[in-house]
């Protein structure tokens, strides 16, 4: 990139006046950006409120079930206990590391002055550079072209690389580098969630006796009568969430490309070449379920440019 301006008419963006500070560490690049006190950690925009609701939720539910099948005399068997404590924490972790990747991964962005560079891969710096920072940066890339199948979203500040829709519980945008990791995700949820309910409806069962009215455990068990009704709803927006996602990505096609009415041309002939354009190599797809497998990085996806109108989302 050289130092001249993206367009003549107002100076929006140039490198000779970084608009962001650098306050990377050892282990992670983390960018701030004061003119609207906003971070972003690798690829991600800082949000912590929903992620840390998130991840409390799941973590305090694992401690009731092992406090309920492991620190009190209950009726349920050692093997039983072992076989829901290996399965139920399998879950877990799959759904731990599925929603930190869907979070870091991101959905693949590219800095907003695109249209003037037109690289496939951009450095973290670039891409920090190239991040709408100012009204005007906003108010120019919404004019610019971009790529076919990216949009420029007003919260990510950059354009997403096949963007499908934005995630409240991990606060990004699901796009093509993290949609597999998404699709983990809600599957995870799934069946944790319905693991919870039937573990903790089994316990209740075989212990009704032992729960003693007015005492700590008593709160503990309300707590998890809510945690159940809970779990039964977000089990159900997880599955649904899982089906929309399958069949979106079967037909290759996004969920912001259905709510705008696009015509499907992206189709690769058949549901697995689709798939594999965010999860990789066909070769692998046993290890598609797995999200520790991470090498396998999405090849077939190419940036090309569009002739169309420009896509925003806000």
């Amino acid at each position: 990139m050289d130092d001249s301006p993206i367009y003549e008419s107002q100076h929006v963006y140039t490198n000779e006046k970084r608009l962001w500070v650098d306050k990377s560490t050892c282990c992670m690049n983390i960018a701030y950006f004061p003119t609207d006190n906003f971070s972003i950690c690798g690829q991600w925009k800082v949000s912590f409120p929903m992620v840390i609701f998130s991840a409390f939720l799941y973590l305090f539910s694992y401690s009731l079930y092992f406090f309920k099948y492991f620190c009190f005399d209950s009726n349920i068997s050692m093997r039983i206990r072992t076989f829901s404590f290996w399965f139920f924490s399998f879950f877990l972790l799959m759904l731990v590391i599925s929603y930190v990747l869907t979070i870091f991964k991101g959905p693949g962005y590219l800095p907003i002055n695109w249209n003037s560079t037109k690289k496939n891969e951009y450095s973290w710096f670039e891409q920090m550079d190239g991040v709408a920072v100012t009204e005007d940066q906003i108010k120019w890339i919404k004019k610019q072209e971009i790529p076919s199948r990216c949009s420029f979203s007003s919260n990510a500040r950059r354009i997403i690389i096949r963007a499908d829709h934005f995630c409240i519980w991990a606060q990004t945008w699901i796009g093509l580098y993290n949609n597999r990791y998404f699709i983990l995700v809600v599957l995870y949820s799934t069946l944790f969630c319905f693991s919870f309910v039937f573990l903790m409806t089994y316990w209740i069962v075989l212990n009704y006796d032992l729960m003693l009215p007015m005492s700590t455990n008593s709160i503990i068990d309300v707590i998890i009568y809510l945690l159940i009704i809970y779990f039964v709803y977000i089990g159900y927006i997880s599955i649904k969430h899982l089906i929309v996602s399958l069949k979106n990505l079967s037909n290759n096609i996004t969920a912001v490309e259905k709510w705008n009415n696009r015509d499907n041309d992206f189709s690769r002939g058949s549901c697995m070449k689709n798939f594999s354009e965010v999860c990789g190599s066909e070769s692998f797809m046993l290890l598609w379920p797995l999200p520790f497998i991470t090498c396998f990085t999405p090849d077939t996806f190419r940036i090309e440019e569009r002739h169309e109108d420009n896509h925003v989302l806000e």
